[in-house]
Order: C-alpha cells, then structure tokens, then sequence
C-alpha cells in the first residue's frame, strides 16, 4: 500500500513539475573552432558566463591541437538559451602548468582572460561550424575617474593622491608648507 501511494505521489509531482516549467531548458550546440588572426589555436579552455546567473553549470569547451572546440554545460551537451560573456583560460594553469609559451598564445589567454575580454555570445539557434575569433584588438580598460577632494582651505578641488601617504598638491598660489 505505502509503495503505491509513493509512485502516484510521485506522478503527480511529475505532472505538476512538467506543467510549470521545471524541465531543463532546450541545449543550443555550440561547437565549430577558434582562431587568431585566421590560425586555429590549441589548448584553450573557453568558458561562457551567463549575463542571467541561473541553476545551469557555466557551459565549457576545450579546443584540440586543431583549435577545434564543442560546447558543454555540466552533463549536456551545448548551451542553454540566454546572453554571455565569453573568456578563455590556459587548462593547465589551474595545475600550475603553462601549456604554451608562444607568443600569440600568451596574448589570447591574458587579451580574452576574466577580467579583460570583451566577447559576447547569445545562444539562441545550433551553431556547428562556429569560429570564434580572437583577432587581435586593443584592449580598452573601463575609465575610472580620479577621485577629488575640496581643500577645505581654499574650496577648490584638488586631484586626489594616488598613494595615501603622500599628500595632496596644493593648488596654486597657495604656499607650500
């Protein structure tokens, strides 16, 4: 008796789960091969981060000697629907290995690393022959404004030092202490 009422229990949260939209989301393939300045590049592991944090691992991809990469998040393969950030890593650094020394090498794992890429990807259709392209760009840091300060003595503002244990210019015409 117990076990019957387990699998109706469990049918009914079956159909309930399924009528409101508890089934995973539909997997986009993403696979196809990258390159920089047209040449395939080897041993990069490619991470999407997703501009929505959701329940879905962060879809990964590692490319073969040929550059050649196919997408997955956690157990699927591909990606899930939604915009993305997309950056690329030496695997072996996690180990505290370099996979590579060459120079084109270096620049894409720091130029597309974390903190400076700039790439985006929107999963919304099956890419199979995708090339990402880490072509060479200028890598423009976020403008931070210098702080300023008022000298409390002549109202004026003055630039904020830098290191906090050097003290402020004094603007001009006031004399130095």
């Amino acid at each position: 008796m117990l076990a019957k009422q387990r699998t109706i229990c469990t049918c009914v949260i079956s159909l309930v789960c399924g009528s409101l939209g508890c089934a995973p989301p539909k997997f986009y393939d993403c696979e196809g091969v990258v390159t920089h300045e047209g040449r395939p590049v080897a041993n990069l592991q490619i991470t999407f981060t997703p501009d929505i944090i959701d329940s879905v691992r962060m879809p990964l991809g590692l490319t073969n000697s040929e550059g050649r990469f196919e997408m997955f998040s956690g157990r699927h393969m591909g990606v899930p629907p939604g915009g993305y950030s997309v950056y690329v890593e030496d695997p072996g650094a996690a180990d505290g290995r370099q996979t590579s020394k060459e120079a084109d090498y270096l620049y894409v794992i720091d130029r597309y690393s974390p903190d400076k890429s700039d790439l985006k990807y929107v999963a919304d259709r099956d890419r199979i022959d995708f090339e990402l392209k880490l072509d060479i760009k200028e890598y423009i840091a976020p403008v931070v404004e210098d702080p300023v300060v008022e000298d409390p003595e002549s109202k004026k503002a003055v630039a904020a030092p830098e290191n906090p244990d050097v003290a402020a210019v004094p603007p001009e015409g006031t004399p130095a202490e």
